[in-house]
């Protein structure tokens, strides 16, 4: 049978835990947070929590399924091979007008994903492998179809260019509450964060040389 929670739809327990457990677990990550808490901030108790998640692990690699499975098929959309130069610059920018609105959505994953990152992803490995590195490959082959067909430069190493784009983009994610308290710039702002996806469009596809010779 399964168990009820008083005055609640029995479909909307498991996602009030999730939600509830991606906030524990942002706070205090996988070994500060505690069952016991979750299930208080989540309204439920701990029997609840083992029930649809199997325990502290299977709930926080739930966090990171449902997050990274939702930014697979969000940048699977995206990044089919382009067929013009303007194609390929208007599929990158979209990947990372959609890159910045995740994480702009959902903070507090974006701060168990750093964390997992630092820790050398002690926890979810099984999970960052099938969802998060799968969308670093789609990159790398996004680029590389688009240095075949000639829309970059033919000395690009796709692996490389997709390593620097992406960490680039994280640490001006990760350093966003920086940037906001010291120059009043934010990724918040709609304003902002278009003007820094031209720069950075235009910093990856055209170099910062000003091309003039010497």
């Amino acid at each position: 049978m399964r168990p009820r929670t008083k005055n609640r739809p029995i479909e909307s327990t498991r996602d009030c835990i999730l939600q509830s457990a991606k906030v524990v677990f942002s706070k205090f990550g996988f070994d500060g947070a505690s069952l016991k808490v979750i299930a208080e901030a989540s309204r439920t108790n701990v029997a609840l929590v083992s029930y649809y998640f199997g325990g502290k692990e299977g709930l926080y690699k739930a966090c990171l399924e449902e997050f990274g499975k939702n930014r697979r098929t969000a940048m699977h959309s995206i990044l089919s091979a382009p067929h013009s130069g303007a194609d390929f610059q208007s599929k990158l920018r979209l990947w990372m007008e959609s890159f910045f609105q995740a994480n702009l959505e959902d903070p507090d994953m974006v701060r168990i994903l750093h964390r997992e990152m630092v820790e050398e992803i002690r926890v979810g490995k099984a999970v960052f492998e099938k969802y998060f590195l799968q969308i670093f490959s789609e990159l790398v082959s996004f680029l590389e179809h688009s240095r075949e067909l000639g829309f970059i430069r033919e000395d690009v190493d796709s692996y490389f260019a997709a390593s620097f784009l992406m960490s680039a983009m994280g640490d001006t994610v990760r350093i966003d509450p920086i940037r906001k308290k010291f120059h009043r710039k934010t990724l918040g702002s709609e304003k902002f964060r278009n003007a820094l996806v031209e720069q950075f469009l235009s910093f990856f596809t055209k170099g910062l040389g000003s091309g003039n010779k010497e």
